[in-house]
């Protein structure tokens, strides 16, 4: 009898000391064990997730003019020469239905200041060839809304049934680079050469890259 009582005591002496290392396992339901997540949902929370791997960083306004004036002063594109810009106070005022109803002027906060506060969303650069023969604007105009980089429009005309002598005189393409929109338009005054357009476009990425 003794011999059943110590039995009974050793078969209960390593239930209670295994239990506890199943609870730190795992949760008993009957004949199922119900994992524990914790730890591994706290060590997936100090996982980057891949979405956030790379970080998408937009222009602050500061840079967005050191980058204007970087391409103005350094651009240089063979056959061509930079002939005027704009100044980084040339302010734009617009009808504002034309923007959706949200400004008045092409600024940072949408508003024009009398103290020379205004900061334009927007620096053109101008250059033209030896001949005179081809106008080619570089505008660079900012946003607060990131856009990544890539080329956003490329201006097709010449197979549709339009006045051929003005579309040929024009060519244009749009590219977005972080926050930034950046349009170079050719305008000649005969023809515009899509090779003329893209000869600019590829010193201005020079400068982005």
């Amino acid at each position: 009898m003794n011999g059943l009582k110590l039995h009974y005591f050793i078969v209960i002496l390593l239930v209670v000391m295994f239990v506890p290392g199943c609870v730190n396992d795992g949760t008993f339901r009957g004949n199922e064990v119900i994992e524990d997540h914790t730890q591994q949902n706290k060590s997936n929370d100090r996982e980057p997730s891949n979405s956030n791997s790379e970080i998408k960083k937009s222009l602050s306004y500061e840079e967005f003019e050191t980058l204007f004036h970087e391409i103005k002063d350094h651009l240089k594109v063979e056959g061509y020469e930079v002939k005027s810009s704009t100044t980084g106070i040339d302010l734009t005022v617009v009808d504002k239905d034309l923007t959706f109803g949200s400004r008045d002027w092409l600024t940072v906060d949408g508003e024009f200041h009398m103290d020379n506060g205004s900061q334009s969303t927007q620096n053109s650069i101008f250059l033209e060839n030896e001949q005179s023969s081809k106008l080619i604007s570089v505008v660079i105009a900012y946003t607060e809304s990131y856009m990544g980089e890539d080329m956003v429009y490329y201006l097709i005309d010449n197979d549709y049934p339009i006045n051929q002598n003005l579309a040929q005189t024009t060519d244009l393409v749009t590219i977005s680079y972080k926050n930034l929109i950046i349009t170079v338009l050719q305008t000649a005054d005969s023809q515009a050469e899509n090779e003329e357009t893209q000869k600019i476009l590829r010193g201005v990425l020079e400068f982005l890259e």
